[in-house]
């Protein structure tokens, strides 16, 4: 075999190997300090807009949430209030439900919640795992891995291939999301209407403790 054709192949491993390793953070390599972006939110009610759609807003009339139906709002801000939420976080940019009350196709972000003591809701819940009052999905973090993909864009994959979020050319977004899910132990992706989710929120699996029981 001609010796500049071995050269030529073991070069382009060598690049393909470096681009690859530089096109993803993994689970335990990311770091949990980070700058989170929350805001504080008190006094939950749901209202119909003059466009008949339904919200969630604060009472300083501040809008939360778009939902599709009564019933979709009305398990959010239960949701929102067993779990004493006391701030919404975001990774990313854009909103996550559109004006119709429908999950935003475009919006390149991963809502989470806190609560008061800034730990993630779910510390003191069971895992809700076919639990018909929540709709999770159980995920393994340390799995997880932000990783470019082939047109540029930013994906959290749970290895072999289940992608989670994306985030378009954000970088940054996509290893931070990683990052909080690491730093507070989450561990379940939870929705509240589907396949268009209305509204998603992360908590951790817990064996030990009661569970969410009533909507």
């Amino acid at each position: 075999m001609n010796s500049k054709y071995i050269y030529f192949k073991i070069k382009l491993f060598f690049i393909s190997f470096l681009i690859f390793s530089c096109s993803k953070t993994t689970y335990k390599k990311v770091s949990t300090i980070i700058d989170e972006d929350c805001k504080a939110i008190e006094g939950l009610f749901i209202i119909q807009n003059n466009d008949s759609i339904w919200e969630i807003r604060t009472v300083e009339e501040e809008h939360l949430y778009y939902f599709p139906n009564l019933e979709e709002a009305e398990k959010t801000k239960f949701v929102l209030e067993h779990y004493q939420t006391k701030y919404l976080c975001n990774c990313g940019n854009g909103v996550y439900t559109n004006s119709a009350g429908l999950e935003n196709p475009l919006a390149s972000i991963m809502p989470y919640q806190l609560t008061l003591d800034n730990t993630g809701i779910g510390n003191n819940e069971i895992n809700s795992y076919g639990n018909a009052n929540e709709d999770c999905l159980p995920f393994n973090p340390e799995k997880l891995v932000a990783r470019k993909s082939l047109n540029g864009d930013w994906y959290l994959i749970e290895k072999p291939g289940h992608s989670m979020f994306g985030f378009g050319r954000n970088e940054e977004a996509c290893i931070k999301a990683l990052a909080v899910i690491k730093k507070y132990g989450f561990n379940q992706s939870c929705f509240v209407g589907r396949a268009n989710a209305s509204f998603s929120y992360l908590k951790r699996y817990r064996e030990d403790i009661d569970t969410l029981r009533h909507i």
